[in-house]
């Protein structure tokens, strides 16, 4: 049995964290000559986007995993209760309750926007 924290299982999880970081992290106008320094209101601060990465990371690694699990539950409940649906016609609800919501949220949602 390996144990936990070798260099062989925590480089993937490093690789990862750099990731999601240089992600959140601004390029540079290519637009900026020397006669016109991009100027620091049009860069966000450093603090800006250690939080931005900080909710990517957390995102990521936290949020997507349980709404994709929370999508995984409504779309077994969807199946499982929707002949008690049919008879009044309300499976369109259903859909969107159990189903689209959990998705939109899951894919469709910006990242790092909790």
């Amino acid at each position: 049995m390996r144990a936990l924290g070798t260099p062989r299982s925590t480089l993937p999880a490093l690789a990862l964290s750099l990731a999601v970081v240089s992600a959140a992290l601004p390029v540079q106008a290519a637009t900026a000559t020397p006669e016109e320094p991009a100027t620091a209101d049009s860069a966000p601060s450093l603090s800006e986007r250690l939080e931005r990465a900080g909710s990517i990371a957390l995102d990521l690694s936290v949020v997507r995993v349980l709404s994709l699990g929370q999508l995984v539950v409504g779309t077994a409940y969807f199946v499982a209760l929707s002949p008690l649906s049919l008879p009044g016609w309300r499976l369109d609800e259903s859909w969107e309750h159990f189903v689209l919501t959990p998705f939109d949220y899951t894919f469709r949602r910006e990242l790092g926007r909790l």
